[in-house]
């Protein structure tokens, strides 16, 4: 099973029962589908950049979980066929590799290493000796 991001925009001019009811519906699908719900954050409402179905505002809603791919499908199918969800987006999370890890805190050690401005002609002096 892969771990993945479900997020979705719902329109503002439903109810907070309405959402919550759709929430549960995706977490029975979840569940159906044998994954499991890693992450669930609260609906809020924000502002949009760019007006979607006449709207400048839309509730963000946003699930981790694993799940297998044949679940993912069956999830973006009852999304998309939902009128009151505006966008959908779904993220396949991949996890980091030691490699990966390692490299990124050589990278943090670097920085670290770096000479302040104030020393800058220390620095340039015992180079230039």
């Amino acid at each position: 099973m892969n771990k993945y991001e479900f997020t979705y925009l719902i329109s503002p001019n439903i109810s907070g029962h309405e959402i919550e009811e759709y929430t549960e519906k995706i977490k029975g699908i979840v569940t159906e589908q044998g994954g499991s719900l890693i992450l669930e954050k609260e609906p809020t409402k924000r502002s949009l950049g760019d007006v979607i179905d006449k709207k400048n505002e839309a509730y963000l809603k946003i699930f981790e979980f694993s799940i297998s791919k044949e679940g993912i499908n069956i999830l973006k199918k009852e999304a998309e066929d939902n009128k009151n969800v505006l966008r959908l987006m779904v993220l396949r999370k991949h996890p980091i590799s030691e490699k990966k890890r390692a490299r990124t805190r050589a990278k943090k050690e670097e920085k670290r290493d770096k000479v302040e401005l104030e020393n800058i002609d220390d620095k340039i002096d015992e180079i230039l000796q």
